[in-house]
């Protein structure tokens, strides 16, 4: 069974702010792969879930949802 990531409780506003860095354009590419894994966690997604979910967003270019 895959391990969960590290549960991350966020607020409303801390979960808004790294959506919001994720969909700006002049958001350092390291900071935007940051808020995509913590809002993953967030969601409660397993460690397996978060890795193949970014490693498929750089295979094809398309933004983790």
């Amino acid at each position: 069974m895959p391990k969960r990531a590290t549960q991350v409780i966020l607020t409303e506003k801390e979960r808004e702010e790294l959506v919001q860095i994720t969909r700006r354009h002049r958001s350092e590419q390291q900071q935007v792969l940051r808020a995509h894994i913590v809002l993953a966690a967030a969601q409660g997604h397993s460690n397996a879930q978060i890795a193949h979910e970014l490693a498929k967003s750089a295979r094809y270019g398309s933004p983790m949802a």
